[in-house]
């Protein structure tokens, strides 16, 4: 069994997998427009539809602003991408000097720049045909957490309106104690407990890695920050949930282990029921050491060889507290 270090934690998404997606202009989503619009808890994927909008109209040149800057970049870009493809071929046949293949490549990289600022969250103009529309897209693949969305509305420039996080993987991090540094090396395995969940998740190299593990210790808290990261094809693990890692320290012994579910806790304290004969059973207190996943040390208690209860070990302890089938029960 290996040597752990135990940590509170939190689940938090993955480095470039939650964006929040905010309006690049004033304007309105307009109900007749956006039927029907993803909700909160709804998948999307990358380049999906989110909504249409149009730019506002609150001024004499509101529409006209955006939509006439938007399709101004989109020509530009075009235009510039034509020259530099040409200054390409000129180039490569001595047609023009290094300095008017230089200029036309940066003329194409100012215009790409342009474009790709206005049309970072919009996938197509016109999208139903409308003067003016634009169509808002999903930048990454992922469930929508957020939705402030009210068809109608009017919405100012930056104003957020969806969150999306992928969480088909996510990070785990914990913050260790300082004394506990002097135990951590590259720890490769750790084993995260949560509330809800019945089993623990073990994190190894075949399902995750350890992202990172600070050498500096936070003089405010006094730890250091631990992150791994996991697979999450069922979803078990939402942001935000709180639990407990158990780190792998890298050291191993040999010692006594039962499964998890054998013990019975009361007010602290620990037991497990031993079988002594047939159908009889005997309560022993134990002291535990390690926990690896669903494994937990025993330092004292119970001996090597001796059956203990791992499944139904609290009907056993219901049927020991009956006046009428005191200390027995079946035998799972």
């Amino acid at each position: 069994i290996s040597g752990t270090v135990r940590s509170a934690c939190e689940i938090v998404p993955k480095l470039h997998a939650e964006v929040i997606v905010s309006a690049p202009f004033s304007g309105v989503i307009p109900a007749e427009d956006n039927a029907v619009l993803p909700v909160v808890g709804q998948w999307v994927s990358k380049g999906s539809q989110l909504a249409l909008m149009i730019p506002s109209a609150e001024t004499p040149s509101g529409l006209e602003n955006f939509a006439s800057r938007f399709i101004q970049a989109e020509t530009d870009r075009a235009l510039a991408e034509k020259e530099f493809e040409r200054a390409k071929q000129l180039r490569a046949i001595d047609g023009i000097s290094e300095k008017e293949y230089q200029e036309a490549e940066i003329a194409f990289k100012q215009a790409d720049a342009t474009y790709r600022l206005l049309s970072k969250f919009i996938q197509s103009k016109d999208g139903d045909g409308s003067l003016g529309a634009f169509t808002l897209a999903a930048p990454i693949s992922g469930t929508i957490i957020e939705a402030n969305v009210v068809p109608g509305r009017q919405i100012n420039a930056g104003e957020p309106l969806y969150r999306i996080i992928d969480t088909r993987t996510v990070w785990i991090r914990a913050n260790v104690a300082a004394e506990n540094i002097g135990m951590m090396t590259q720890p490769r395995r750790a084993w995260l407990q949560l509330a809800g969940l019945t089993n623990n998740v073990e994190i190894n190299e075949r399902n995750g890695r350890l992202v990172s593990m600070a050498t500096a210790i936070d003089p405010k808290t006094r730890s250091f920050p631990v992150i791994f990261e996991t697979r999450n094809p069922s979803g078990n693990l939402r942001i935000g949930m709180y639990g407990e890692l158990l780190i792998a320290t890298g050291e191993e012994k040999d010692a006594l282990v039962i499964p998890e579910s054998a013990l019975i806790e009361e007010e602290g304290r620990y037991s497990v029921y031993v079988q002594v004969e047939g159908e009889a059973f005997v309560k022993r207190d134990v002291t535990l050491g390690e926990r690896n996943g669903s494994l937990v040390e025993i330092r004292s208690g119970i001996a090597e060889g001796e059956r203990v209860v791992t499944l139904g070990a609290y009907q056993v302890r219901l049927a020991s507290l009956s006046s009428q089938v005191p200390a027995h029960g079946h035998e799972h």
